[in-house]
């Protein structure tokens, strides 16, 4: 019932549903979050087996075409390898640039493989800290400072420039985002700036905060082609 509901909604602000998965008998994946007296979440648990079992990269390849002739592909750790994979594969080809939200500590690393073939990565500091490790495994290039020393997030998105992502959004709660750019990996020059939340603002919680962050900055680019301004898009995705 949840998800019928889901999809009248998208249909009655005319949102495009034909790429959602219907599976009939199976419930709708949930998560579930508590949060604190400021509105902080404290813990989350989340069950997305269905969207695992039946998201594979056999099911998005049906939507080649669609992936073509995006302005930008976004993307989200919630999927599996194999159906991250595909995605990544048809907009590399196509020349399309991803957009890769991490979502949790947790499952951040599965984007490892792909970075560099990721326009743009949106992580959290904690996320940040955890694709960064795995990269070192991975790649052999070296080992990350300690999360939380300083320069932490400049040289932890450093390693990112390095491995192919173009463009580093970390996301700092009260602080707002660092944005860290790098157009290509065998230059050091690039630009960064921190983006301040808005001030004197009451939360009542943060759910949602991040996606809602991610949906303006996404509409900002993809309404300027990406020939925008990279601070407006962030900024416009902190008021959204």
């Amino acid at each position: 019932a949840a998800g019928q509901q889901i999809i009248s909604q998208l249909r009655g602000v005319h949102v495009q549903t034909r790429g959602i998965r219907v599976c009939p008998g199976q419930p709708t994946p949930t998560v579930a979050c508590c949060f604190d007296g400021r509105g902080n979440l404290r813990s989350g648990v989340a069950d997305t087996g269905l969207l695992e079992r039946e998201l594979t990269g056999e099911w998005v390849a049906r939507f080649r075409g669609d992936i073509e002739s995006a302005k930008i592909l976004l993307l989200e750790a919630n999927l599996t390898l194999e159906a991250i994979e595909v995605c990544v594969g048809i907009a590399h080809a196509a020349n399309v640039p991803v957009f890769f939200e991490p979502v949790s500590v947790h499952k951040s690393v599965r984007v490892v493989p792909f970075l560099s073939k990721v326009a743009y990565l949106s992580p959290n500091e904690a996320e940040l800290g955890a694709i960064v490790a795995q990269a070192a495994a991975n790649f052999d290039c070296g080992p990350p400072e300690a999360m939380g020393a300083t320069g932490a997030v400049e040289s932890h998105s450093s390693v990112l420039h390095a491995l192919g992502v173009k463009h580093v959004l970390v996301t700092r709660g009260e602080d707002g985002v660092y944005a860290s750019s790098r157009t290509s990996t065998n230059s050091g020059e690039g630009h960064e700036m921190r983006i301040p939340s808005l001030a004197q603002l009451r939360v009542v919680n943060v759910n949602g905060a991040g996606d809602c962050l991610v949906a303006g900055l996404v509409k900002a680019l993809v309404e300027s082609s990406g020939t925008g301004s990279l601070e407006y898009a962030v900024s416009y995705g902190i008021a959204v």
